[in-house]
């Protein structure tokens, strides 16, 4: 059997250049499903911004982005018509370009962006940090506390040196780019790490009894940041080990 450490540590450079459409919409699928955060840049600044992948219409070859986190960055979207995106996904990294983006307006009054579907996109797999799936018998915490006085506990689902996506009982509604401090993580019998996150989304399922809530973490501190790292790695391993033994 393979040495699990070493395969965690083992993330070779590899990129690939995808322009088959039914490849890119199954890379754009995941990045939709798993809420990945986008990082965007646009012709006019040297900022990146936030988004994410709202839609794919595979029919009418287009796909809907989340405006950006930035009224600088939206003037540009619409000034120019072009941006390029690029996220972290289970250890690959992902970036393509939109052109002819358009802001439209839906039906709840908000603001997105639609653009042809990508005609090509860059796959890139590099030692680097990647979202890692909690497994539901590890009973890892999340326990937020918003400004408004509530306490919300929910099961921490993925986690990456990045941030946190949890799931939650019920529905829970937070506004995007709110700033919670001292968030805390909790494993059973080991020492709670406290982080400040900022919400990037809340989702609910259609029967509204859960709700996954998508953060990053800000203003990180030394501290917090090693212990994270050892949480991370610590994961890393697990999951190999539990993907070897189901290989037998």
């Amino acid at each position: 059997m393979a040495d699990p450490q070493a395969s965690a540590a083992r993330y070779e450079s590899k990129s690939e250049r995808i322009t088959r459409a039914p490849q890119i919409i199954a890379l754009l699928r995941r990045i939709r499903d798993s809420h990945s955060l986008l990082n965007v840049t646009v012709p006019g600044s040297s900022q990146s911004f936030s988004s994410l992948l709202l839609d794919i219409d595979t029919d009418r070859k287009f796909i809907t982005l989340d405006e950006l986190n930035s009224q600088r960055g939206h003037a540009l979207v619409v000034e120019n018509g072009r941006l390029r995106a690029r996220c972290h996904h289970e250890g690959v990294e992902i970036s393509f370009a939109c052109e002819d983006v358009k802001a439209v307006r839906g039906n709840d009054g908000l603001v997105c962006y639609r653009a042809p579907l990508p005609t090509a996109i860059n796959y890139l797999q590099r030692r680097a940090d990647y979202r890692v799936r909690v497994a539901m018998d590890m009973k890892m915490q999340l326990f937020l506390a918003p400004p408004d006085g509530r306490t919300i506990e929910g099961r921490v689902d993925d986690i990456s040196m990045g941030g946190i996506g949890a799931l939650v009982e019920g529905r829970i509604e937070l506004r995007r780019g709110l700033q919670i401090p001292e968030c805390r993580i909790q494993l059973p019998e080991h020492k709670p790490i406290l982080v400040d996150l900022e919400v990037r989304f809340t989702r609910s399922n259609e029967k509204g009894t859960q709700t996954r809530i998508g953060t990053r973490f800000v203003n990180l501190e030394p501290q917090a940041r090693g212990e994270l790292r050892k949480l991370v790695t610590r994961l890393e391993r697990e999951m190999l080990r539990r993907k070897a033994k189901a290989r037998g």
